[in-house]
């Protein structure tokens, strides 16, 4: 599990590459968020956790430190990603398979 500290405007984090964006909510605003990545499925996932979404990655995608700008600190793998959210500032992304057709 490796961890992030990112910073926001919009109240999100933002995944990203050179042909889209993609933004996950905090739900509560402009506050640092934590985000954990696994890159394997878990095998006991954590209480009190909000599905926000998934994104697949074809050829490659970014975790930005900042939702305003494109600021890699994290280049996600092929594969289909799930993104939760813990206690409104923690987001855990999960790499769930090497799936890319989703």
């Amino acid at each position: 599990m490796k961890s992030f500290e990112t910073m926001c405007d919009m109240g999100s984090i933002k995944i990203y590459n050179k042909e889209m964006s993609c933004f996950f909510s905090n739900n509560i605003g402009d506050l640092p968020n934590t985000v954990k990545i696994y890159e394997k499925k878990r095998k006991v996932k954590p209480r009190n956790e909000e599905f926000l979404g998934h994104f697949t990655v074809k050829t490659e995608a970014y975790l930005s430190a900042y939702d305003c700008a494109d600021e890699p600190i994290y280049k996600f793998e092929k594969g289909r990603w799930f993104v939760n959210l813990k206690d409104d500032v923690t987001f855990l992304i999960e790499k769930i398979d090497e799936e890319i057709h989703s």
